[in-house]
């Protein structure tokens, strides 16, 4: 049984220390996964957060790097090519490009640990709750085994998140559930991944929980996901701005069906992939 991780961002500066947090998230999904895409937002002459940070990687043939570069938005996608990143399209880009019998979502900021395939379920749709690193802990290790390794040998000492619902949402299971969600790529498929009309990235994950519960059953996995805590705020061009907030009540509670398109993930374009 074979994993995809999928993620998304671009290169500027989030929170803080970017490339840092994003050479230790992605060495560890290298280490412990099949499969890993990143798919790195409105690139720029071929440049991004991966061709900064390309020869602090290691260099196995898992990491699927593919670029959304800034001219194709422009051309072929103006109505979000202003915006600083749209989240549900990136990932999607992943998630439709992916090879593997299971998918992981997940974020620049994770630390994960090897996932025992045994307690897999193709008709379960799986949300982890993170475990949160102090920053200034984190940020003190210069090479990610030594962080590895001080996180697994300690690993009961950090708190997951706590257990989630309420009467308007009985889908998120988790307080924060959007750092890592992982199910069989024919759920991912059948509900088209994460709603595409979901510019901003508040609410896309509950909203991807309830898609998943249309087509399966959906439930909190036991597994060791840590967070790499972060500042806010990034850097942004002078024509850019931030992706409006949806309605929460329009994509979590009243949310019946999908209106993403047979294109979803734009899998018609042909993006630049390269394998590293």
């Amino acid at each position: 049984m074979k994993k995809t991780v999928i993620l998304t961002s671009r290169n500027d500066n989030y929170g803080g220390n970017l490339h840092k947090r994003t050479t230790m998230a992605l060495t560890s999904l290298i280490e412990h996964h099949d499969e890993v895409i990143f798919v790195d937002w409105k690139t720029n002459n071929g440049e991004g957060v991966i061709s900064n940070i390309k020869h602090n990687l290691p260099h196995t043939g898992k990491l699927k790097y593919i670029q959304v570069p800034k001219e194709l938005l422009k051309e072929k996608y103006p109505h979000i090519a202003d915006y600083t990143i749209i989240e549900s399209i990136g990932r999607n880009i992943g998630i439709r490009r992916a090879t593997n019998d299971y998918i992981i979502s997940t974020n620049i900021d994770i630390v994960t640990t090897p996932l025992n395939d045994s307690i897999l379920n193709e008709n379960t749709f799986y949300t982890v709750p993170r475990r949160d690193v102090d920053e200034s802990f984190h940020l003190s290790f210069n090479d990610y085994q030594s962080l590895y390794n001080s996180l697994w040998e300690n690993r009961d000492g950090y708190r997951a998140k706590e257990l989630f619902e309420t009467d308007d949402d009985k889908w998120s299971l988790i307080n924060c559930c959007g750092d890592y969600q992982i199910g069989h790529k024919n759920v991912w498929n059948q509900m088209k991944g994460f709603e595409e009309s979901v510019l901003f990235g508040c609410g896309i994950d509950t909203n991807v929980m309830k898609k998943a519960s249309f087509y399966s059953d959906i439930k909190v996995l036991d597994h060791y996901v840590f967070h790499l805590n972060h500042g806010k705020g990034g850097n942004r061009d002078e024509d850019e701005s931030v992706p409006p907030m949806s309605d929460q009540n329009e994509i979590i509670r009243d949310f019946t069906q999908t209106t993403n398109s047979e294109n979803w993930g734009m899998y018609n374009e042909d993006l630049p992939i390269e394998i590293i």
